[in-house]
């Protein structure tokens, strides 16, 4: 077989012996892989490359649709014996996408053949021959796999770059091609995300720009609109959200796809006979689990009480409490925040910003060590699928993350009634987590990069050298060897918590939201420059969305209705700015006047539930996917069924041709 029969993309598998390696080779060598092994700093690493008619055969037993060349944007399930129907069929190199190639050669490793025969008695687990290949071998301890993930594509990264500009235009699309709908959707938000940060944006803008003289954005007659205005933009944004991901789901092809699930090797429990099959699985019990899920949360609390206690020492610092009475005041810390102090707010080095920023670092290694019990606790509550794991690490990150993240604000917002404070407390974490980010997620990763290059560069010579070989160039599987694994969820949280810091305290920080739009841009381009050169090439999978994320944001935008309500009615003097007969000023405070009381808190209540209403009727009356899409979803349903109708009949004249010419 030629180097041209193979695609560009390859697969890596890393182990730590090579006890089984003939065993592997052979069952390789049966489909034709291509097999390059080597060895770097302790380790094998197995580079595979497929062979185009293999990768051919598996798109056709996973389903895979791609584009007709005969009518204008239709689609259909691809067959091997009608490639030439398909766009792009005169070059086999191209004809599937690098993110298709990457997940085709993974299904194929998966779909590989084998039986426990194929190496030994005792090597493979009881009932493991019920997983993929892959699977199998990464649960069984004799085979040493410990990782795998697709290479970087020196080819996929020059396509990349010849479909993006720099003004970001095709961004999403350049993504889907090289990394998949999982990755790509991610940017499809972002970008969605920044458009629709210029309506706040531009308004909380316009607050300070033009305001009177003399006036502060706290009171300006036109916050408190603002502050109702931002909830109802949020709804409104979750919703046409929704709209625009169905609809790209639909363009991609990815709306309606389904995935088998990915069982996990790590899953133990009771051998039964399954009620559905009929065949022995493994059983575990729901009642089971649920303790352990109970243990897990037990196992979370002392993680929140560190998270309680941070804030504590940041708002003391912050000279946020000031009441001796208080159990949470620590008078050791609170002196320095007092007039005069280094931490004070009339420091003329801003050092009031100094615990905020310090807080929003502490926030940080909280959370690196949170994540690594919430995944030892995901593990320990034994989870059957992928799907179920990854749902279940999700949410404990996110209580944890927005718990540790907003505490501190809801506690000045809703006990102390301090929007100035909270202003400055919001500042501080919004620019504390930008830095921290620029610095974190790309300098650092930039220049460990180049080092580490540099090293194995330095050592690979040096070794050809020392044994009189001639020096080569280092292949991609020991470039790729000392990147870090792609986590999406910390890209999601973050963009995630910043679209809290804008719709829960709106009028706190008006600016918050055409800042953000600069941000989310140079966010988004650095993003996709970590993914091509700072980590590993993710696994390509399909995604019809951005998944549970959609949830969190929803609930963060009708939890934002309540805290604009109290913040306009209770925390804030931006109520008074409408109905000034019902406040005095007394003690450097506003107070209700007497009698006044109940009226602030019912209108305050009501302006929240008609919010909740039009929330509702929004959500009821804007459908979820364009009327354009669903009309196009019907008319390719019905292309793809008369051609895959017209298909099975040529393949039935063929067949009867096929055998008359037998009988002749």
């Amino acid at each position: 077989m030629s180097t041209s029969d193979f695609v560009e993309t390859s697969y890596c598998l890393v182990f730590s012996n090579d006890k089984l390696r003939a065993n592997i080779d052979t069952l390789l060598d049966r489909k034709g892989w291509r097999k390059e092994w080597e060895e770097y700093q302790g380790k094998l690493y197995l580079t595979v490359t497929a062979p185009f008619d293999l990768l051919a055969e598996e798109a056709e037993r996973v389903k895979l649709e791609k584009k007709l060349n005969t009518q204008a944007n239709s689609m259909a399930r691809f067959h091997f014996s009608k490639f030439t129907h398909y766009r792009g069929y005169k070059n086999k190199m191209t004809f599937f996408s690098p993110a298709e190639q990457a997940r085709l050669i993974w299904s194929a490793l998966e779909d590989t053949p084998y039986s426990k025969n194929d190496f030994g008695r005792g090597v493979l687990p009881k009932f493991n021959d019920q997983f993929p290949f892959c699977t199998a071998m990464k649960s069984a301890p004799a085979f040493g796999l410990e990782d795998s993930y697709p290479l970087h594509s020196p080819w996929g990264k020059r396509r990349f770059n010849s479909n993006v500009s720099f003004r970001l235009v095709n961004l999403d699309h350049a993504v889907r091609d090289y990394f998949g709908e999982e990755v790509a959707f991610y940017f499809v938000w972002m970008l969605f995300f920044a458009k629709w940060l210029l309506i706040p944006g531009v308004l909380g803008l316009a607050l300070y720009l033009f305001r009177p003289e003399g006036v502060t954005v706290d009171n300006s007659p036109y916050i408190p609109l603002y502050s109702l205005c931002v909830p109802i933009w949020g709804v409104f944004f979750v919703k046409f959200w929704k709209r625009h991901m169905n609809a790209v789901a639909f363009e991609w092809n990815a709306h309606d796809f389904e995935e088998e699930e990915e069982l996990r090797p790590e899953f133990w429990g009771e051998k039964r006979i399954s009620p559905v099959t009929g065949k022995i699985e493994v059983f575990f019990p729901e009642w089971k689990r649920y303790t352990r899920y109970f243990v897990s949360f037990l196992v979370m609390l002392p993680m929140l009480g560190i998270a309680l206690g941070a804030m504590c020492l940041s708002l003391n610092l912050n000279n946020y409490i000031r009441d001796e009475e208080s159990p949470l005041y620590i008078g050791t810390l609170a002196v320095f925040a007092q007039p005069g102090g280094i931490f004070a707010g009339d420091s003329p080095y801003y050092g009031y910003l100094v615990p905020t920023i310090a807080h929003s670092v502490v926030i940080s290694i909280l959370n690196t060590v949170y994540r690594s019990i919430a995944f030892r606790s995901t593990n320990f509550e034994n989870h059957r699928t992928v799907e179920e794991w990854e749902k279940s690490f999700i949410v404990k990150r996110v209580i944890f993350e927005a718990f540790d993240c907003y505490l501190a604000l809801f506690y000045i917002a809703f006990y102390r009634f301090d929007v100035v404070a909270l202003r400055n407390e919001l500042v501080g974490l919004f620019w504390g987590d930008e830095l921290r980010r620029v610095g974190v997620e790309v300098i650092m990763p930039l220049l460990t990069m180049m080092f580490q290059r540099k090293r194995t560069t330095r050592k690979m010579r040096a070794e050809k050298k020392a044994s009189n070989e001639k020096p080569i160039e280092l292949s991609q599987a020991v470039l790729d060897a000392p990147l870090e694994e792609y986590d999406s969820f910390d890209d999601y949280l973050e963009m995630v918590i910043q679209f809290g810091y804008i719709t829960l305290f709106a009028s706190a920080f008006p600016l918050c939201s055409i800042i953000s739009v600069g941000f989310v841009l140079v966010e988004t381009m650095t993003d996709s420059l970590k993914l091509l050169y700072l980590y590993r090439r993710p696994r390509s999978r399909r995604a019809g969305g951005i998944g549970v994320w959609y949830s969190v944001m929803y609930f963060m935008v009708i939890a934002s209705i309540l805290t604009n309500c109290f913040i306009l009615g209770f925390s804030s003097e931006q109520l008074m700015q409408w109905m000034p007969n019902m406040f005095k000023h007394e003690g450097g405070d506003q107070q209700f006047k007497l009698g006044y009381g109940r009226y602030v808190v019912g209108m305050v209540f009501t302006l929240e539930h008609i919010l909740i209403l039009l929330a509702l009727v929004i959500e009821h009356f804007i459908p979820s996917c364009p009327r354009s899409v669903t009309t196009e979803m019907a008319r390719r349903k019905h292309l793809a069924k008369q051609w895959l109708a017209e298909h099975e009949a040529d393949a039935s004249q063929q067949k009867t041709v096929q055998k008359t010419e037998h009988v002749e």
